[in-house]
């Protein structure tokens, strides 16, 4: 029994120091997602991730040695250091980002979270991508179980929370809006079931900066929205919008 306990320990351990020194891996790929989102360079953003680990982490142990007494006995090993101070550089940096970029972040996470791709095809690339947009999704679940969900909606479809008015849209928006409204038909025995409810909140607050592409639009859609059918309406509101 006392060697299952030891070996259960034991696995635990390692599984704790694994998840820490994946925090450098996942801060990577936050930086460089978000530098990619915005066509920046995501080499700037992988050297930044070098320098928090193991750079960083490093200079801060010779620091703490070279301040330290040498004869003075250590609880923590050199390798226990190392982990805490991995931990604790990268969870600040981490969460520097989030604070910085909250909504923005798991954005780029969900649209351009794959980026390292490239125009890769195949089954092998295909169930990396779908992995990765599967953590996306999962951390923004986390993130999202803390703070108001924007998207969030009531049993009968329509959104808690408002749409905010845009500034950086057309100015002829509004114009076109107006010229291509049509009147619902009198007899609709049928029920539109989206009569009334006005524009998919996700088109409604959608950054201009997603509108890139038909590839970009239609994945911040799926990341925002996991209803097929409210998909569906989102895309049929985004062309209503901004096409017609």
């Amino acid at each position: 029994m006392a060697i299952l306990f030891q070996l259960i320990g034991t696995l635990i351990k390692w599984t704790a120091i694994a998840i820490i020194y994946l925090t450098p891996v996942l801060g990577v790929w936050l930086a460089s997602s978000l530098a990619a989102y915005n066509n920046r360079s995501t080499s700037l953003a992988v050297l930044a991730g070098v320098f928090l680990f193991p750079i960083l982490p490093m200079l801060w142990e010779l620091r703490a040695r070279s301040k330290g007494s040498r004869s003075k006995e250590r609880i923590l090993t050199w390798g226990d250091r190392l982990t805490l101070r991995t931990l604790v550089i990268n969870f600040v940096a981490i969460s520097a980002l989030l604070v910085w970029q909250p909504r923005l972040s798991f954005v780029a996470l969900s649209t351009r979270g794959d980026w390292m791709l490239g125009d890769l095809q195949g089954q092998p690339a295909q169930l990396i991508r779908q992995n990765l947009f599967k953590l996306a999704n999962g951390l923004e679940g986390m993130y999202l179980s803390f703070n108001k969900n924007p998207f969030e909606r009531y049993d009968d479809g329509s959104s808690k929370v408002q749409p905010q008015p845009q500034t950086d849209r057309d100015p002829f928006d509004n114009l076109k809006q107006q010229n291509t409204a049509k009147p619902q038909p009198a007899n609709n025995t049928n029920g539109w079931a989206w009569q009334g409810m006005g524009i998919h909140p996700a088109v409604a607050n959608m950054p201009s900066s997603v509108e890139t592409s038909i590839a970009s639009v239609a994945q911040y859609i799926v990341s925002k929205e996991s209803d097929p059918v409210q998909r569906i309406k989102a895309l049929h509101d985004y062309v209503a919008d901004r096409i017609g």
